[in-house]
């Protein structure tokens, strides 16, 4: 049961990771809108639903940890580090670096109110803790699906009580605890594939599409501002499961923005590095439209760089081994 191999990219995902991560820099541009209502009522719970559809169970702890800081908690210290500092540069900010990285707060602080908050950064921490721990109730729960669906619950609950004495945790845990249950979800589908099942049931697509807008005008989610309820979970995983629908259909009929979409789900972590680098740095003006043109051309413009940079660096790397 040991994850040692590195899993294959199933391209629908990817294209479904590339529309939240756009859809999370529209959402901090078109405000007091309909449309943003849509973008919060499933985009934030489809990045954790897509990270449990990938999810492979790892025995060994101490290896998955590794594997988690190699791959998410380096960038989300650089990333702070790196807006942080400039911030401290460019607009004479006062941030207390170490603080902010170790407490990771999304908007809310009301534990640590001298904290400088992470921004849309804070997800990479919550997702490391969700990670982490489902791990590990997946270790306790030996492999029975029932009792890891009870344990999910559990923590759920606490979840819930956490928000109802508003007492928000660091690394946003409230939340994590609270929101692990779209984790599962999204684990148990694609464990017992049966995701393909429900994206080929038509009927179902439809019931689940009306079911998520008509829920997304009457109800509201917002992970950081522990915006949400059993109700908007229900709208989110509606609005989660066609948005994978039409990421398929992206993927096997529009092949030229479904490699677009592709490098933005590959790209994804630097895309919010950077659009956090923005958000925090620039000041905009104009129309929604024009500011959130000049954020795609900043955020992607950047990240190619960067991923120019680090073939360069890699095949540098080549060279000097292969000397020696």
């Amino acid at each position: 049961m040991n994850d040692v191999k590195k899993p294959e990219r199933i391209e629908y995902i990817d294209i479904a990771r590339g529309i939240a991560i756009i859809l999370m820099i529209a959402g901090h541009v078109y405000y007091d809108t309909v449309f943003r209502d849509i973008i919060f009522s499933f985009h934030m719970p489809l990045f954790l639903f897509i990270s449990g559809m990938l999810y492979k169970y790892n025995e060994n702890t101490k290896e998955f940890i590794i594997k988690i800081i190699k791959r998410l908690y380096i960038p989300y210290v650089i990333g702070v580090v790196f807006v942080s500092t400039f911030r401290n540069i460019l607009l004479n900010s006062n941030i207390k670096i170490l603080p902010q990285i170790l407490v990771g707060f999304s908007n809310c602080r009301s534990m640590f109110p001298t904290v400088e908050t992470v921004g849309a950064l804070w997800f990479i921490p919550y997702l490391i803790f969700i990670q982490i721990v489902y791990n590990y109730i997946n270790k306790v729960a030996e492999g029975k699906d029932a009792l890891l669906l009870y344990e999910t619950i559990v923590l759920m609950l606490c979840g819930f009580y956490f928000k109802k004495e508003q007492v928000y945790l660091p690394w946003s845990i409230d939340v994590a605890l609270t929101t692990m249950i779209f984790y599962f979800i999204g684990n148990m589908l694609q464990k017992h594939k049966l995701m393909p099942k429900i994206m080929n049931n038509n009927w179902l697509i439809v019931g689940l599409c009306i079911i998520w807008l008509v829920g997304a005008k009457f109800t509201y989610l917002e992970f950081a501002h522990r915006k949400y309820s059993i109700v908007t979970f229900i709208v989110a995983f509606c609005g989660c499961v066609v948005t994978i629908k039409l990421s398929d259909l992206i993927n096997k009929y529009l092949k030229i923005i479904g490699r677009v979409l592709i490098w933005f789900g590959k790209n994804s972590i630097y895309i919010l590095i950077f659009h956090y680098f923005e958000y925090k740095i620039f000041m905009y003006s104009g129309s929604m439209n024009r500011i959130m043109l000049e954020k795609m051309i900043f955020v992607v413009a950047m990240t190619l760089l960067l991923n120019a940079m680090m073939y360069m660096f890699r095949k540098i790397s080549i060279k000097v081994a292969s000397k020696k």
